[in-house]
């Protein structure tokens, strides 16, 4: 936070410090429950999302076309910097990924 009020450029060296002693699957873990909590399973809000997509790509968009697409999302921002937060979030679409399956999926 402080590098953006500064207009600092994180480093490597900061950006992957854990914010606490939990693993980055364990951050993920925990991230995706309490997404669910909140969202429901994550079949239905990305079945919705990716139905939404569809519509406004004229063409099927699939549940795991929309998890590819955040995955995609995360490693261009990656690109610029090994920032700790997106490692966070591609264990986390891994994650929701896995199950979306387990629940199984229709939508493929």
């Amino acid at each position: 936070f402080a590098n953006l009020i500064l207009g600092t450029k994180p480093t490597a060296s900061t950006t992957l410090r854990p914010v606490s002693n939990k693993s980055i699957l364990q951050e993920a873990t925990e991230a995706v429950a309490n997404r669910m909590e909140v969202y429901g399973h994550p079949k239905d809000n990305f079945g919705l999302a990716s139905d939404m997509m569809s519509a406004y790509l004229g063409r099927p968009f699939s549940i795991d076309d929309y998890i590819a697409f955040h995955q995609i999302t995360k490693l261009a921002r990656l690109h610029a910097g090994h920032h700790r937060g997106s490692v966070v979030d591609q264990a986390g679409y891994a994650r929701t990924q896995e199950i979306i399956h387990e629940k199984g999926n229709s939508r493929q």
